[in-house]
């Protein structure tokens, strides 16, 4: 079995700095590395032997990363792209309309923006602090909602969101609860079925280490049928590679029943290296990487409270994960001073972001504590 220890000898970067910038993209491993070669290899020499091959085991471990099906999965190019895929496949009527925080991260922003386009509501909950409790949805949510979109960890300050509530609230209400992911799969247990979520993105770039042009959108079988794409490929119709017969074209075509009706492309090279990155995340354990990454972001938040810097994160259970924002308001100058000291971190709204993923450890937080001390007192 692999330990932490031994995940963290892998990245070569950590004995120049101390990274602490996951939620803006996760380290590679050169095991990824060498998946994303393999596959600019296979290409040079024609070979598309191993692509499909690729894309297959990937699903499947995404399913057992995620207890679900694999025929609730499709791949998708990142998380803007599957948010896209779904909000446009939600059959609505002039009049419904689409409730989430006004917080959201713009990739699960525009995506139901641009949907008043089609005469439908964007219904936004205020959110000044990016901490939200599922009762806050409730006013705004009606019998015309079709969809209520939130984030499971806001981007800032990293706070979790009490789904299950929200998942009920919606529900109750007639609307599909989709989730934006992006900042828990590969760090955190993410289970949809658990957290009643009906549809659930992410990308793989941070979490799962891999390169962009990869992600997934995973949708309960019960809710399949009623989603129809917008946009079409032939690997979303029923038949071999899309062949209806003996052709590529028919105006006879039907659907894949499966979520990959919603498959949309992918950059090879991301596929594989998430398939490699899930195989890691898998052998490591998702609740070890849980429970270490909260324990050294909760020693980060208390030791930069004790510094006397306001911290952004909620420091409790309910919220805390493996993110901490401090609110500095030139928070850039900020970063740049972290940065000249081998810590690796993100400006971000009202501060600087930070956060940990399993290739972290403890002497991290203490050489983040020294420079923080130090921009203190410069």
């Amino acid at each position: 079995m692999l330990t932490l220890e031994q995940f963290r000898l892998k990245f070569a970067r950590l004995q120049e700095v101390v990274y602490l910038d996951t939620a803006q993209r996760g380290l590679t491993p050169p095991e990824l590395t060498e998946a994303g070669c393999q596959v600019l290899r296979d290409w040079e020499a024609f070979d598309s032997s191993n692509s499909r091959l690729r894309t297959e085991q990937a699903k499947e471990r995404l399913a057992t990363l995620l207890r679900v099906s694999s025929e609730e999965l499709a791949l998708v190019g990142n998380t803007a792209q599957g948010l896209n895929a779904v909000a446009s496949a939600i059959p609505w009527q002039a009049g419904d309309n689409v409730v989430l925080a006004d917080c959201e991260h713009a990739s699960n922003f525009y995506p139901w923006a641009h949907l008043r386009e089609r005469g439908v509501e964007l219904r936004l909950v205020p959110c000044p602090t990016g901490i939200l409790q599922p009762e806050d949805y409730r006013p705004y949510i009606d019998n015309r909602t079709q969809a209520v979109a939130a984030s499971l960890v806001t981007f800032y300050p990293g706070a979790w969101l009490a789904v299950q509530q929200l998942a009920d609230i919606a529900h109750a209400a007639g609307a599909l609860l989709v989730l934006d992911a992006v900042q828990a799969v590969g760090i955190l247990p993410v289970y949809p079925r658990e957290l009643g979520a009906d549809v659930l993105v992410a990308a793989a770039y941070k979490g799962l280490m891999s390169a962009h042009g990869a992600g997934f959108v995973y949708v309960k079988e019960s809710v399949l049928s009623r989603l129809v794409p917008s946009h079409l490929y032939m690997f979303n119709i029923e038949g071999e590679r899309g062949m209806v017969g003996n052709a590529f074209t028919s105006p006879d075509y039907t659907l894949l029943p499966t979520a990959v009706r919603l498959q949309m492309p992918q950059h090879a090279v991301g596929v594989a290296q998430m398939n490699q990155g899930l195989e890691l995340i898998l052998e490591l354990g998702i609740e070890q990487i849980a429970e270490h990454v909260c324990s050294l972001a909760s020693k980060l938040g208390q030791g930069l409270a004790d510094l006397g810097y306001t911290v952004d994160t909620p420091l409790t259970p309910e919220y805390l994960r493996h993110i901490i924002c401090v609110r500095e308001p030139e928070a850039s100058k900020l970063v740049e001073f972290l940065a000249e000291n081998g810590v690796q971190a993100s400006a971000r709204r009202h501060g600087v972001r930070m956060a940990f993923h399993a290739y972290n450890n403890e002497a991290d937080v203490e050489r983040a504590l020294a420079v923080f001390k130090a921009y203190k007192e410069r």
